[in-house]
């Protein structure tokens, strides 16, 4: 399940350029009374645990960089998803018994609630990011490898991330495959979440497979760290805004 929420503030909205930590504890703040464990427990897989919620950056038609801040204009878009509806429902619940929300030091009001349709017709689709997937390994020596897409190990990595992701929702993990649809031109982005850096790859990819792994692409995020803001993936045909 997949929405996409609309803020307005009176004032221009100034949000570091780091900020995804921000918006996460926003979304933690606002499930707390229905899922209390989800911050510190998730849903376990082994000896991981997996939050099963992204969300996108943050968009707007127009914003300016300065000082290390992101001065953001009415409105603000933001996505969220997750394959847990109740989830979804619980934030969305949240959000509109509360007049004001919060995110950083701005009061943003919540305008608008639009449920994204996202209907797999086929076993190949193209998707676009909403924020950037990051897939990685820690090594021996405790530093962190990020792989590209043109890293062979992207791909095995994504993949196996997926099934996990399926294995916890009770979901048999049947084939699946993505490639870059423009190979060599995704977008690298490196921000930093609680002093950590983090690489992530932007772009249009092709995602082959059973539909009800591709649904779970869609719902769950690809890659890892979906829960700090990284792997949203939307269909190509999907706006941030209506025109």
């Amino acid at each position: 399940m997949k929405v996409r929420l609309t803020f307005f503030s009176e004032k221009p909205i100034l949000i570091p350029i780091a900020y995804n930590y921000i918006v996460q504890s926003m979304i933690y703040n606002l499930v707390k009374n229905r899922f209390p464990d989800l911050h510190d427990k998730g849903f376990p897989y082994r000896k991981r645990q997996f939050k099963l919620f992204s969300f996108s950056r943050l968009f707007s038609k127009r914003f300016k960089i300065r000082d290390k801040m992101i001065e953001f204009q009415s409105p603000l878009f933001l996505f969220f998803s997750s394959p847990i509806k109740d989830l979804v429902e619980a934030m969305v619940n949240s959000m509109l018994k509360n007049q004001i929300l919060r995110i950083g030091n701005n009061e943003l009001f919540l305008t608008e609630i639009s449920p994204i349709y996202e209907n797999i017709l086929n076993t190949t689709i193209n998707v676009k990011t909403f924020s950037p997937i990051t897939v990685y390994r820690t090594l021996f020596n405790g530093q962190t490898q990020f792989y590209s897409p043109q890293d062979p190990d992207f791909i095995s990595l994504v993949k196996l991330n997926l099934f996990k992701k399926a294995n916890i929702l009770n979901i048999e993990p049947k084939d699946f495959y993505i490639e870059p649809l423009d190979s060599g031109k995704e977008k690298l982005t490196v921000t930093f979440y609680k002093n950590f850096m983090i690489k992530g790859w932007s772009g249009k990819f092709r995602l082959t497979g059973d539909k009800k792994m591709l649904d779970l692409a869609l719902s769950t995020g690809l890659g890892a760290k979906n829960s700090q803001g990284f792997g949203l993936i939307v269909l190509e045909e999907v706006k941030m805004w209506d025109s």
